[in-house]
């Protein structure tokens, strides 16, 4: 489908009779640096010696006016880090999309378009747009990557109601990602997003239902347990039997509908800036599937060029809460002790799934110096609490089959 959609686009281009002249590019480039300071532990990229490349990113952006009403818009960034596996810096198609106005309070879309999970989501990878190094993962999980951006269309509707400035935006489309060896596809996504300006004030609340199915075709320990379990199946019990199948059918998820749900508010009272945001997704799934929530709050004050700011947040991520019971239940049928080798798989999958449980919290301390009206310096340290005998968002260096 969204070669069909690139090819239209390709053709409406190579048809216009608007001049080179009426081209726009523009560029973004962000240069970043880290490291964590704990042996053994990773997070997006970083271990415990400095690299340059996860907080890293290059960009740019391509814009024509092809007449009154119609423009188009494509976005190629290439980041220092990605979930899919490719190579680093592997370009990606960001936007890719046809805009049409009919009026001047009214806009429609075609294409890749951003989906609108967050605050910051139209500019997540231009640095300069937000105070800090990075958002908070608190409020921006990894595991929304493959849902950044839809392929299919949006729907933009301005207007105010007395003093208060509000953007209406409807997305409807298809996503589709390798997320750390997880394939994830969104069949369909349906979202409505509500921005509210007024005074020193905005308000943003964003409602989506997803038709999600999460597959994990290259972990091998996910597809050795599948198969251990097919191989529990030829157990004499016949009761316990259907309870391994039904395990080993738990390692996956397939169209299954999410419900997500985040909301954001700022506040900008002269040097001042307040800003919250608050994630929510609950997957219908209990097995391999995933509920999780999270929040930040952050405060900055700028004085001439440096803006020092703090931020504090939360993060809990419960997977595959099902699966776990459905072991225990097989203790009954066939009691711990009475075969080895099964008393380990059970035991070694609840392992398996519990390392992608994460529960932290954690604060940030940090300053935004702005050297030029285009550019900027940022520095932050994060302090982690991870609790309930989780890693967060972290996980250990020699345990890369579950990340």
């Amino acid at each position: 489908m969204f070669k069909v959609i690139l090819a239209g686009i390709l053709f409406i281009l190579a048809v216009s009779s608007h001049g080179a002249d009426d081209w726009r590019f523009s560029g973004f480039a962000s240069l970043g640096a880290g490291r964590i300071y704990e042996d053994n532990q990773r997070a997006i990229g970083y271990e415990n010696e400095w690299g340059f490349d996860s907080d890293s990113v290059l960009g740019l952006q391509l814009d024509k006016e092809l007449s009154e009403q119609w423009g188009f818009t494509g976005q190629i960034v290439a980041n220092g880090f990605n979930y899919t596996g490719e190579e680093l810096y592997t370009p990606e198609l960001e936007w890719l999309l046809l805009r049409f106005e009919p009026t001047g309070d009214m806009q429609f879309r075609f294409g890749r378009v951003r989906n609108p999970l967050y605050l910051y989501s139209t500019t997540l990878e231009v640095g300069y747009t937000y105070p800090w190094v990075r958002p908070s993962a608190n409020a921006y999980p990894s595991f929304l990557d493959p849902f950044k951006h839809l392929d299919g269309m949006d729907f933009v509707y301005s207007t105010s109601h007395g003093d208060v400035d509000v953007e209406y935006q409807f997305v409807a489309g298809r996503a589709s990602a390798e997320f750390i060896g997880l394939d994830i596809t969104g069949h369909s996504v349906f979202g409505l997003n509500i921005i509210m300006h007024w005074s020193d004030f905005t308000w943003r609340i964003n409602t989506e239902v997803l038709d999600v199915s999460i597959l994990a075709p290259d972990i091998e320990p996910i597809k050795l347990n599948f198969l251990a379990y097919e191989q529990a199946l030829q157990v004499s019990n016949p009761e316990a039997s259907a309870v391994f199948g039904d395990v080993a059918r738990s390692l996956k998820s397939e169209h299954k509908q999410v419900n997500y749900f985040s909301t954001s508010f700022m506040w900008e009272p002269n040097q001042w800036s307040f800003i919250t945001e608050l994630t929510k997704f609950d997957h219908e799934d209990s097995n391999f599937s995933n509920d999780a929530y999270g929040y930040y709050i952050s405060a900055a004050y700028q004085f001439g060029d440096f803006t020092p700011y703090v931020t504090f947040g939360e993060f809990h991520n419960d997977f595959a809460d099902g699966i776990p019971n459905k072991l225990n239940a097989t203790e009954a049928l066939i009691p711990v002790g009475a075969d080895p080798t099964l008393d380990g798989l059970r035991s070694y999958t609840k392992e398996l799934l519990n390392g992608y449980d994460n529960d932290q919290e954690s604060i940030v301390l940090g300053f935004r110096y702005d050297f030029h009206i285009q550019a900027n310096f940022k520095f932050e340290v994060e302090y982690f609490n991870f609790v309930n005998n989780t890693s967060g968002s972290f996980y250990a260096v020699s345990y890369t089959h579950l990340r």
